[in-house]
């Protein structure tokens, strides 16, 4: 994350690790690699899943995006554009797994970026897997889908199933907040809080919890 991939020294405080396909170098010019992190927010009542209107919702994280680029550019990170969905969310209310897909342009960067993101709902928060890849990479990813979604599983009485009510903490967001951010937004981060970096023509995405450690560091210093 740091080294190889040339992200800010903290920017891998909070991630468990990283997944890259067997068919490449890790430091190749066309890999991709999958974030691991896990985000103790509690349980997340997944009841709004099927009430969703992805439409509407995408309408309003573009706004929320746009509105956002103000301070993004005053803080010295280039505007976002949220171009649409890269692949509709899924949520799998069986397994308890959420994964979506968002096509994002920075600045006038004519390769887009593809934030792909896959949830594991569990007991007392959620296991998660960020891809880290471009849009020309979305068949690949596609494919690796399947397999990836399977990778992961909570231990006994970590499970979503082991929820104690009135005992365990309750996610401040649903469903639909897991997608929008909307925790982000609630835990005083820029919304929609990214950051795209160069190696080896490969954009890359810093967490968000790396990238406001990176911005009140950048405001410290100049102040």
């Amino acid at each position: 994350m740091t080294e190889a991939w040339s992200n800010p020294p903290d920017s891998g405080v909070d991630s468990l690790g990283m997944i890259f396909p067997a068919a490449y170098d890790p430091i190749a010019d066309n890999n991709w690699g999958i974030e691991l992190r896990w985000e103790k927010i509690g349980y997340v009542d997944d009841n709004d899943a099927k009430s969703i209107d992805y439409g509407e919702l995408l309408r309003s994280m573009q706004a929320d995006t746009l509105s956002a680029n103000d301070q993004r550019v005053k803080d010295g990170f280039p505007p976002v554009t949220l171009v649409g969905w890269a692949s509709p969310p899924v949520y799998d209310a069986v397994n308890k797994r959420l994964h979506w897909a968002k096509e994002l342009q920075f600045g006038d960067e004519a390769v887009h970026t593809l934030n792909y993101d896959v949830r594991f709902l569990g007991r007392e928060g959620v296991f998660v897997m960020s891809y880290i890849a471009t849009v020309e990479q979305l068949p690949e990813i596609r494919q690796s889908l399947d397999e990836v979604l399977g990778l992961a599983t909570f231990n006994a009485g970590k499970k979503y199933v082991d929820f104690r009510p009135g005992f365990d903490t309750v996610a401040a967001v649903g469903i639909g907040g897991l997608i929008a951010g909307k925790l982000a937004a609630k835990a005083g981060l820029l919304a929609v809080a990214l950051i795209a970096l160069k190696k080896f023509g490969l954009i890359l995405l810093i967490p968000l919890a790396g990238l406001w450690r990176l911005v009140r560091g950048n405001k410290n210093t100049s102040s």
